[in-house]
């Protein structure tokens, strides 16, 4: 299983299950938990492989893009499985 920090690994965990029922995501929050892991991964210089950091750069990509957010979650929970 890869290291990643916890407390990133729990924010993309969230933020995948927050976006499931698209019609009723709040899209400000996920955006909020998104850039809140981001800041703690700069202030700590958390080691992350990027397509995580993108994932969590790329909400609102995601929210216009249903085929875009199902790709990119499927490679992050892939990610986050090995």
């Amino acid at each position: 299983m890869a290291m990643i920090d916890k407390r990133v690994r729990d924010t993309v965990l969230s933020i995948v299950l927050q976006e499931q029922d698209r019609s009723s995501a709040d899209w400000s929050r996920i955006e909020a938990d998104a850039f809140s892991a981001i800041k703690y991964i700069n202030e700590n210089n958390v080691v992350i492989d990027n397509l995580i950091y993108h994932f969590l750069e790329d909400v609102d990509a995601r929210r216009k893009s249903e085929a875009f957010a199902l790709h990119q979650t499927a490679g992050v929970l892939k990610m986050l499985e090995a």
